[in-house]
């Protein structure tokens, strides 16, 4: 396909043919195949389908030097596979104008859930459980105790006597089942194929799943998470104009040291932001050795003039706790101008980096001053 389709058009052309590429982003309906290869995206469903950099099968850059195709090969043992040196790029070493994806049959069914555990670490546990047992999840998110509260409250929180009722039923089922609001983490959790396939997944969910604490809120919240799921970054508008900071962040870490990363965090967000504010985070995008940690920062905003200052001072302090705490700086957001002086890279690595921009780019013209920081360059922000 051509780079610059878009998210939406490429997913129903594909379904047109009973396929699909299964990578949602929270850009999605917004963003390109180039955009996703340039910033080495991950979508929602990347324990099933993988990041962008797994769906990725020949590229077609256009650089300073000329055009480097790489061919369509299931495979190769050819030394580096050179996929890997423009996927993530950032646009620093080349343009993507063509790029050739794996695609996989289309789900006929979804089937997602909402699992009410006794705690964030326990949901935490759970979720690692599924992933290193192999049950074939289409995605798994797990919410942290003040996350969940919030979730709970929008899908519940409505007008009307049947949310209301609701609300009760639910309040006083996870209270019978001792996982009272306040304590309890979500855990959103689906499985997409036919019939029996989903049937199956839940069957070895359940399995898996047999010694721990929980309790099933149905299929309600996950119909209404795939129903909203790209709408809730339209709320950050709403809430900036109110004066209200909002803004987020993300990062990855094994499963020995989630933990570890996530307190650092919280520390470091009470830390830097005086003002009153609420930290909200969710663990997905797993693997069989770790997650991503995913967070959103709720704050009374400063005076008018110090908004920016505000937030670059707080982010300047994550970066540093982050790095200090052995996280990835980004799992997915990119490197950009925000990260770039913060991606811990090793003197040989800076080198290796370097060579290759200075070989593709000798003027420094592709993105100057992102991804890394080429000397006497002028930054570009955007």
């Amino acid at each position: 396909v051509e780079a610059g389709i878009l998210g939406p058009n490429l997913e129903a052309q594909l379904a047109d043919y009973g396929y699909c590429l299964g990578h949602y982003p929270q850009s999605f309906e917004f963003s390109t195949v180039g955009g996703w290869v340039a910033a080495r995206s991950s979508g929602q469903n990347s324990v099933l389908y993988g990041g962008i950099e797994k769906l990725v099968s020949a590229l077609r850059v256009v650089s300073a030097k000329g055009i480097t195709a790489i061919d369509l090969q299931p495979r190769h043992a050819v030394g580096p596979d050179l996929r890997e040196v423009f996927v993530g790029s950032e646009g620093s070493l080349g343009i993507i104008s063509q790029v050739t994806l794996r695609v996989s049959p289309a789900p006929k069914w979804k089937s997602y859930k909402l699992l009410m555990f006794d705690g964030f670490d326990s949901a935490t546990t759970a979720a690692r459980q599924l992933v290193q047992e192999h049950v074939p999840v289409a995605m798994a998110r797990v919410s942290d105790e003040a996350e969940t509260e919030v979730l709970l409250s929008m899908a519940l929180g409505k007008k009307g006597l049947k949310n209301k009722i609701s609300k009760k039923i639910v309040t006083r089922y996870l209270n019978w089942k001792k996982l009272p609001v306040g304590i309890c983490s979500a855990m959103l959790v689906g499985f997409e194929g036919s019939k029996s396939e989903i049937r199956n997944g839940w069957s070895q969910l359940r399995k898996s799943l047999k010694h721990h604490k929980y309790a099933s809120l149905g299929k309600g919240p996950g119909r209404h998470w795939l129903k909203d799921r790209f709408t809730l970054p339209y709320l950050r508008d709403d809430l900036l104009d109110q004066k209200i900071l909002i803004e987020t962040f993300e990062t990855a870490g094994t499963w020995t040291n989630y933990l570890p990363l996530y307190q650092a965090v919280q520390e470091c967000i009470k830390n830097s932001l005086p003002e009153r504010h609420v930290l909200l985070c969710h663990l997905s995008h797993l693997y069989s050795n770790g997650a991503s940690l995913y967070f959103t920062v709720i704050a009374n905003q400063r005076a008018e003039g110090g908004e920016v200052r505000q937030w670059e001072e707080v982010k300047k302090n994550l970066n540093m706790t982050i790095m200090e705490a052995h996280g990835v700086i980004s799992h997915h957001h990119g490197v950009g101008v925000d990260h770039r002086d913060f991606t811990c890279r090793s003197p040989l690595e800076k080198e290796i980096l370097m060579d290759l921009k200075s070989t593709v780019d000798p003027k420094n013209i592709l993105n100057p001053g992102k991804l890394f920081e080429v000397p006497g360059s002028q930054e570009i922000r955007s």
